[in-house]
């Protein structure tokens, strides 16, 4: 063998060595994507499910007045931050990746319970804000008609969501749906190093 055969023998092996430790390389930046991804969506999905842990009276209440609705939403926008309507897209958009980024076959449940969630933060939301644009006309007809309104804006579907909240609830705790998650991050992150 001369030098040039030597020299492109060591190169492919070198080229060889490069590609497999570039292609090691980004699989642990992808591990470490979805791990940020999985870490920063299990801490809303927390987030909602102690939202309507700490107003599960609200929640499973059979009317709302205009006070409740304040309280809730105050609640809401100092917890997750909302400014905007985007604020709330980003919300359902977190809601809309958990079959993407946690698997088993409980995860239906956990999705619905937290779109339930949502689409109640998303109402919330819109009603206190068409309530503060009822209060600056300051008519009082309008404010006496404010706890009525509420009560048939909420109470088409509310019963049935009410129900349908409680029970998702406890077949989450019961089934420990959290923890299986959580236990899926753990188990990814001590594979990882």
């Amino acid at each position: 063998m001369n030098k040039e055969e030597v020299y492109t023998i060591l190169t492919i092996v070198i080229s060889i060595v490069a590609i497999f430790q570039t292609w090691k390389q980004m699989q642990l930046n992808t591990k470490e994507v979805l791990f940020e991804k999985r870490m920063d969506a299990l801490f809303v999905y927390e987030k909602l499910i102690n939202f309507y842990v700490q107003n599960k009276h609200i929640f499973l209440s059979k009317s709302l007045s205009a006070d409740k609705i304040k309280k809730l939403y105050l609640s809401m926008t100092l917890l997750f931050d909302l400014h905007d309507e985007s604020d709330i897209e980003k919300l359902k958009l977190m809601i809309e990746k958990i079959p993407f980024l946690f698997c088993g076959s409980y995860i239906f449940f956990l999705q619905n319970f937290l779109y339930t969630i949502f689409f109640f933060i998303q109402k919330i939301y819109y009603t206190q804000k068409f309530l503060e644009k009822i209060e600056k006309f300051q008519v009082i007809e309008i404010l006496l008609l404010k706890d009525y309104f509420l009560n048939k804006t909420f109470s088409k579907s509310w019963a049935s969501e009410q129900n349908l909240l409680s029970t998702t609830y406890d077949y989450i705790q019961e089934k420990r749906i959290m923890r299986k998650l959580k236990r899926q991050i753990n188990l990814f992150y001590s594979f990882r190093k």
